[in-house]
């Protein structure tokens, strides 16, 4: 699955995935209509049973790689909304 990593004005970053046959390009073209998000890094993530992510290739349309971190992030982003999910379940 291809992902971009986008980072606000106050440096918080966040990742977003994309399923359907777009291009990284495309994909960060929809997000960067808000002048204050900047597109930091992309690629392709694969997740294990565990949740866990592994991140790989690059976006040639960005000229942009992973970075060593995006997979954490998009670990913890993994974890948090099932834990979200969860709790929106159990009420």
């Amino acid at each position: 699955m291809k992902y971009i990593i986008i980072t606000d004005e106050i440096g918080v970053e966040f990742p977003v995935f994309c399923l359907a046959p777009q291009s990284h390009q495309e994909l960060a073209t929809a997000w960067r209509r808000n002048d204050s998000l900047r597109v930091v890094s992309a690629g392709f993530v694969e997740f294990a049973a565990d949740g866990s992510a592994t991140v790989f290739g690059r976006s040639t349309g960005l000229n942009l790689g992973p970075r060593p971190q995006d997979a954490r992030i998009i670990s913890t982003f993994y974890h948090l909304t099932l834990k979200t999910a969860h709790r929106a379940d159990q009420r």
